[in-house]
């Protein structure tokens, strides 16, 4: 929520409409029942408890209560996917009368298959997703790979005259294009808030060559990690690469792991030789960030070619251009959104391990380079992809001067 949807609504909120988040509080229960403003949006941290049925009910009536002119579903799955349902069948029966959007930031039927739900439920999302897209009246999308897949799911849609089948098929890497479609889809990327460009860019990092790896293992194995560090070593001895982040932890349908990857990263790197080079923190406050952050020199972002990270608009690599970072990036996805090619990073063919390992070696010893390419990064990042801007975009494309209260419902 806090990555995505929340900063979406302060935005909107900026933009003068009255918006409501609700969002049922999975990971903290104590907070059910709250309700707060932040940023000029209101958060209803809407009660979990009384099953599955109770909670759609509390969040109809809460949305019935406010009657808001736009309902954006913050996924096309689960309870907000149950919403924009029931509401699409009560506008048809004349009870209700605003609009219905549906945002996406990940391929949600490819998690089917990597996460373990029990076959009805997986069945159950698999259904959701298509369904949603085909009746939602606007859908904004993360990623240019989503958008693509959102249009084949409209043409698809037995709604739509020229219904070919039932299902949409992944759409390929290379189809980067936003199609005409029976309603409007919008490339929405994630952004930054101003408030969150901190990092002091008069500062340049000092000490060891350094890179920074911040990821949750969703896009890169620790295997490849280490394959590719040996080569930079190599090269450069004195590098050192800094891992942050790690799996999901405990999630009631996370498959069990033996060791988290972070942990399999360290065994791994010490059966290398490479343990002195890898500082692996793991789950790192956000506090913290800056200051990491400051002591790199360059990002690396790898990417296996996927649909699950073609389909992915990763934050971490906005907040690592907005420190003021070169990126490194393996070519997949949204990373051609954010870096231009020798402008504030580098792109990689994927699974290039020598190419990669050479371009990091080269922002290591060259830090002038990678300095001008991280100032450009940053000012890339302030111009192009603040929430502000991006939403304005997305007002001027789709509501016009239409001031509208807009209601959020936030949860898988």
């Amino acid at each position: 929520m806090s990555r995505r949807a929340l900063p979406w609504a302060q935005a909107l909120a900026r933009q003068g409409h009255t918006v409501t988040l609700l969002a049922p509080p999975w990971d903290w229960p104590a907070d059910a029942g709250r309700r707060a403003w932040v940023g000029g949006v209101e958060i209803v941290q809407v009660r979990v408890d009384g099953g599955p049925l109770a909670i759609l009910i509390r969040l109809l009536l809460a949305i019935w209560q406010r009657r808001p002119t736009v309902l954006v579903a913050c996924k096309p799955k689960g309870y907000s996917g149950l919403v924009l349902w029931c509401l699409w069948w009560q506008r048809r029966l004349g009870g209700w009368r605003g609009q219905l959007w549906l945002d996406m930031d990940d391929w949600e039927t490819g998690w089917n298959e990597r996460l373990a739900y029990p076959r009805p439920l997986a069945r159950f999302f698999a259904w959701q997703e298509p369904w949603c897209l085909a009746h939602a009246d606007r859908v904004t999308a993360a990623s240019r790979w989503l958008t693509a897949y959102a249009t084949a799911a409209r043409r698809q849609s037995p709604r739509s005259p020229d219904c070919r089948t039932r299902s949409a098929s992944a759409p390929a890497q290379s189809d980067r294009r936003t199609h005409s479609a029976p309603a409007p889809i919008v490339h929405l990327p994630n952004g930054m808030d101003r408030v969150s460009l901190t990092g002091d860019l008069t500062v340049a990092p000092h000490g060891p060559p350094t890179a920074l790896l911040y990821t949750r293992f969703v896009e890169v194995t620790p295997a490849r990690i280490v394959r590719v560090w040996a080569q930079v070593v190599h090269q450069v001895p004195s590098a050192r690469l800094i891992v942050i982040g790690d799996a999901t932890p405990g999630g009631r349908f996370e498959r069990p792991l033996t060791l988290s990857p972070a942990a399999t990263l360290q065994a791994l790197a010490t059966a290398a030789g490479l343990a002195s080079s890898i500082v692996v923190l793991g789950w790192t406050p956000a506090a913290a960030l800056p200051g990491i952050f400051a002591a790199a020199d360059v990002a690396w972002a790898p990417a296996a070619d996927t649909a699950i990270n073609r389909a992915r608009c990763s934050v971490k690599l906005v907040e690592m251009l907005a420190a003021g970072l070169p990126l490194v990036a393996d070519d997949v996805g949204e990373a051609s959104t954010y870096v231009t090619p020798g402008v504030n990073g580098l792109l990689i063919s994927p699974a290039a391990d020598a190419l990669t390992a050479q371009a990091l070696c080269q922002l290591l010893t060259d830090r002038p380079l990678a300095r001008s390419l991280g100032l450009a990064a940053a000012r890339r990042v302030a111009g192009n992809f603040l929430w502000d801007t991006l939403i304005e975009r997305l007002l001027r494309a789709e509501i016009r001067d239409q001031r509208s209260e807009i209601g959020y419902v936030e949860g898988g």
